[in-house]
Protein backbone atom coordinates (compact mmCIF):
# COMPACT_ATOMS: atom_id res chain seq x y z
CA UNK A 1 0.00 0.00 0.00
CA UNK A 2 1.39 3.82 -0.80
CA UNK A 3 2.30 5.94 1.53
CA UNK A 4 -0.82 8.52 1.95
CA UNK A 5 0.50 12.21 2.91
CA UNK A 6 -1.27 15.62 3.84
CA UNK A 7 0.19 19.11 3.75
CA UNK A 8 -1.27 21.78 5.28
CA UNK A 9 -0.28 25.35 5.24
CA UNK A 10 -1.65 29.25 5.24
CA UNK A 11 -0.91 32.02 2.46
CA UNK A 12 -2.48 35.15 2.20
CA UNK A 13 -4.69 35.01 -1.19
CA UNK A 14 -5.15 37.90 -3.84
CA UNK A 15 -8.06 39.07 -2.24
CA UNK A 16 -6.40 40.16 0.79
CA UNK A 17 -8.01 37.19 3.20
CA UNK A 18 -5.75 34.38 4.62
CA UNK A 19 -6.77 30.90 3.01
CA UNK A 20 -5.77 27.54 4.81
CA UNK A 21 -4.77 25.27 2.08
CA UNK A 22 -5.15 21.25 2.62
CA UNK A 23 -3.28 18.85 0.42
CA UNK A 24 -3.65 14.78 0.23
CA UNK A 25 -3.56 11.62 -1.36
CA UNK A 26 -1.57 8.47 -2.15
CA UNK A 27 1.62 7.96 -3.88
CA UNK A 28 0.98 8.33 -7.70
CA UNK A 29 -2.30 9.52 -7.68
CA UNK A 30 -2.68 13.24 -8.65
CA UNK A 31 -4.48 14.02 -4.98
CA UNK A 32 -6.78 16.63 -3.72
CA UNK A 33 -6.57 20.34 -2.66
CA UNK A 34 -9.40 22.39 -0.14
CA UNK A 35 -9.44 25.91 0.39
CA UNK A 36 -10.83 27.60 3.33
CA UNK A 37 -10.94 31.24 3.49
CA UNK A 38 -10.40 33.36 6.96
CA UNK A 39 -10.49 37.44 7.09
CA UNK A 40 -7.88 37.30 9.94
CA UNK A 41 -4.68 35.02 10.16
CA UNK A 42 -4.55 33.80 13.30
CA UNK A 43 -8.56 32.20 12.86
CA UNK A 44 -6.18 30.79 9.50
CA UNK A 45 -3.19 29.06 11.77
CA UNK A 46 -6.14 28.13 14.44
CA UNK A 47 -7.36 25.95 11.74
CA UNK A 48 -4.24 24.69 10.43
CA UNK A 49 -3.10 23.47 14.03
CA UNK A 50 -6.51 22.34 14.82
CA UNK A 51 -6.16 19.94 11.06
CA UNK A 52 -2.45 19.13 12.35
CA UNK A 53 -3.64 17.61 15.33
CA UNK A 54 -6.81 15.66 14.00
CA UNK A 55 -4.55 13.70 11.57
CA UNK A 56 -1.85 13.33 14.63
CA UNK A 57 -4.44 11.74 16.83
CA UNK A 58 -5.54 9.52 13.34
CA UNK A 59 -2.28 8.16 12.96
CA UNK A 60 -0.29 10.15 10.78
CA UNK A 61 3.54 11.24 11.38
CA UNK A 62 5.09 14.37 11.45
CA UNK A 63 7.14 13.70 8.15
CA UNK A 64 8.62 16.92 7.22
CA UNK A 65 8.00 19.52 10.45
CA UNK A 66 5.56 21.88 11.14
CA UNK A 67 2.24 21.96 8.43
CA UNK A 68 3.01 18.48 7.11
CA UNK A 69 2.45 15.41 8.42
CA UNK A 70 2.40 11.52 6.37
CA UNK A 71 0.53 8.29 7.07
CA UNK A 72 2.77 5.54 6.74
CA UNK A 73 1.26 2.33 5.21
CA UNK A 74 0.59 -1.12 7.64
CA UNK A 75 3.63 -2.64 5.90
CA UNK A 76 6.13 1.06 6.37
CA UNK A 77 8.78 0.78 8.32
CA UNK A 78 8.00 3.47 9.53
CA UNK A 79 4.73 2.08 11.64
CA UNK A 80 6.80 0.63 14.32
Amino acid sequence: MALGAVAVTVADDVAGEWALVREWGRRGSPGTVRLSSYQRRNEAETAEQRTIKRRLQHGYRDAVGEGAVARPSLGSPLNG
